[in-house]
């Protein structure tokens, strides 16, 4: 089976902002919300495979007004068009999401975008990474003992990931995993469908091709991957 991570092209493309410049709050604020007195920290911000339930809407206060994306990662969690949730529900995917109403942080006024959003948490699956034919270096902790929580391994780094086909139940999915857990996961079917879907600014990135793209942060673009790939080696060299 061949899968593939999803990834946001950030490359400069109309309504994908390079950086997000944006505050999401789970209440309407008063005043500017990069300020000190506009400083919430919730649990969905927190590091790590917390528990706990989204709410039925967000309010995301940006400094990028025109947005048009279908897929961006955002926190712990993605923001996703509805137009992509409708893709997506045509399969057996497990998540929960929350309405999220989109604010100019200038005035606080609600900008009229084409596109309606949704805060998504995807459920996590485990038992996915073929640990005996991916080549990986553990987190070991202060006493050099491999670190485990909530039954996660906790890697700190791979160098070739190899997954369990037989435990891959959806063409969507999310891994365990402090590393891979950053991206969602497809097989070429959905692939596939969300190409012909015309899904904007989405990159699929290989399996194989994962950990090169991350490291030389290719969802910025050619460019920027070919230029840190080319330092990166004068620097070896």
């Amino acid at each position: 089976m061949n899968y593939y991570a999803m990834f946001t092209d950030q490359s400069g493309k109309d309504g994908i902002p390079v950086f997000f410049e944006a505050r999401m709050f789970e209440q309407p604020i008063v005043g500017n919300a990069f300020s000190k007195e506009n400083s919430i920290y919730y649990n969905w911000m927190k590091p790590g495979f917390n528990e706990y339930e989204l709410l039925p809407e967000y309010y995301l206060y940006t400094k990028c007004v025109d947005l048009e994306f279908d897929y961006y990662k955002f926190a712990n969690h993605y923001i996703i068009s509805e137009d992509f949730l409708l893709l997506i529900s045509k399969y057996n995917v497990a998540y929960t999401k929350g309405r999220v109403y989109v604010f100019s942080s200038e005035d606080n006024s609600e900008l009229a975008l084409r596109k309606k959003y949704f805060f998504v948490k995807f459920d996590y699956a485990e038992g996915l990474i073929d640990y005996t034919n991916s080549i990986y270096e553990v987190s070991l902790s202060d006493k050099g003992e491999p670190i485990v929580h909530n039954g996660v391994k906790y890697i700190r780094k791979y160098e070739k990931i190899e997954l369990i086909d037989e435990n891959i139940y959806s063409e969507v999915f999310l891994i365990k995993d402090p590393i891979l857990g950053f991206n969602l996961f497809c097989t070429d079917q959905f692939k596939i469908d969300a190409e012909n879907m015309k899904v904007y600014a989405l990159m699929f990135v290989a399996l194989p091709d994962y950990l090169d793209f991350v490291k030389y942060s290719g969802f910025l673009g050619k460019e920027t991957y070919e230029r840190l790939k080319k330092r990166d080696t004068l620097d070896i060299e």
